[in-house]
């Protein structure tokens, strides 16, 4: 059994067998797949400023307006989602809260089935979904708005995960 994987495996390797990942009905001609966007590596490093990262979120199409007596902090509109952005010098903070009250196992549930944020209640008893994004060592503009996207996403995901939130 082991030496006929590794006659199949040499033979595709080799190009000798055709491997179809897709279904030939879902594939596009040449001509009509889109290019995806070339990736944005330009470097983005501590320290971070408000400023800044409003200019790469207004670029990104996202509306930001500051916060009154919080320098550190704007507010983004994500979709229908209202979310604040601490920024601090290396790092920043996302926030998006959901009226409650939750049921706890309802909150557990989400951290259970999704990465990338933390989902609490809050003194309030609203839900808060939260999210950090460190760049220490440094990061670039297309991985801040993937983090940007992924938060929306998220919060996406937790409106139909609990149907009940608004």
């Amino acid at each position: 059994m082991k030496s006929r994987r590794t006659v199949l495996a040499a033979a595709l390797i080799a190009g000798l067998l055709p491997l179809q990942l897709i279904p030939a009905q879902a594939q596009e001609s040449p001509a009509a797949a889109q290019p995806a966007p070339a990736p944005d590596f330009r470097p983005v490093a501590a320290p971070l400023s408000t400023d800044l990262i409003a200019g790469y979120l207004n670029e990104f199409g996202h509306e930001t307006s500051g916060v009154k007596d919080h320098d550190d902090m704007l507010r983004l509109v994500l979709g229908d989602y209202k979310c604040y952005l601490i920024v601090n010098k290396s790092d920043l903070q996302i926030y998006a809260w959901f009226d409650g009250p939750v049921p706890l196992e309802t909150v557990n549930k989400f951290n259970e089935a999704y990465r990338f944020c933390n989902a609490y209640v809050d003194e309030d008893k609203d839900v808060c979904i939260e999210s950090d994004l460190d760049f220490e060592g440094g990061s670039t503009v297309g991985a801040f708005n993937t983090f940007i996207n992924t938060f929306l996403s998220l919060l996406k995901a937790y409106s139909s995960f609990n149907p009940d939130s608004n």
